[in-house]
């Protein structure tokens, strides 16, 4: 199943898949994904994207 694949990665990245279920536009974007690894990319591009934005605002 989908999402029991997308929460077998690697623990420092599951929390970050927690975290985006919680957010809907993210969760949305998870099931239009084509397949697992697309899904973890745009995650882990959004939680970077917003991490550098948090770094800057510093």
């Amino acid at each position: 199943n989908f999402v029991t694949n997308l929460l077998k990665v690697n623990p420092r990245i599951r929390l970050t898949i927690y975290q985006a279920f919680s957010q809907p536009w993210i969760h949305e974007k998870v099931y239009r994904s084509e397949n697992l690894s697309q899904a973890q990319t745009k995650i882990i591009a959004f939680q970077t994207e917003k991490n550098n934005l948090n770094t800057n605002e510093m």
